[in-house]
């Protein structure tokens, strides 16, 4: 596995912040909202990808609740691996 595919595998999956929200109920100071971030590749989803396309499409569904405030915030991404340039 190289770089790029393991930085896409560590970013997808569902993701809380529920134990820092926890912790700060308990003492009493939530400074946070509660956030629910859902990632995951989308190359599926996309039409016309060329056949050497070596890059990814990355949806980011992020929920947030503070007190009666929510909002949905949804990003859609592309992550390539950078190319390095040999000094001519």
């Amino acid at each position: 596995m190289n770089k790029l595919e393991d930085f896409i595998n560590k970013l997808s999956g569902t993701f809380n912040n529920d134990s820092q929200i926890n912790k700060e109920e308990v003492i009493g100071e939530v400074k946070h909202p509660k956030a629910k971030h859902i990632n995951g590749v989308c190359n599926n989803k996309i039409e016309n990808l060329p056949n050497d396309f070596n890059g990814y499409f990355v949806i980011e569904e992020s929920y947030y609740e503070q007190g009666k405030f929510k909002n949905i915030l949804l990003h859609l991404w592309y992550i390539k691996k950078r190319v390095e340039r040999m000094n001519e």
